[in-house]
């Protein structure tokens, strides 16, 4: 039960590094099309932020086997799904969005 708790709580941290990393990429997409694909920055932000993201949805699926989870657990996995994929989303979105132009 102690690694679950653990493995919860760092992919609780690494949810949260990929939303900072997506928040901060997502001010490069203001600069437009142009600047977007050569800007190097706008790349790694948006690489970061979907690389902790996935990192973080491995880890809460990591060693989840037939063990019975407790309900703390449980919410915890509940709350880093939903905003590592809303990341992920508006990570998407964002790139889409910076490539257009608008």
């Amino acid at each position: 039960m102690k690694d679950f708790k653990r493995f919860g709580i760092y992919s609780f941290i690494l949810s949260i590094i990929g939303i900072v990393f997506g928040m901060k990429f997502q001010y490069m997409a203001y600069w437009g099309s142009i600047y977007t694909v050569h800007v190097i920055w706008f790349w790694i932000g948006a690489f970061l932020s979907y690389g902790f993201s996935l990192t973080a949805l491995f880890f809460v699926f990591f060693k989840a086997k037939s063990i019975k989870l407790s309900i703390v657990v449980i919410v915890m996995r509940i709350f880093v799904i939903l905003i590592t994929v809303a990341n992920i989303l508006w990570t998407t979105f964002v790139i889409i969005a910076g490539l257009s132009g608008m």
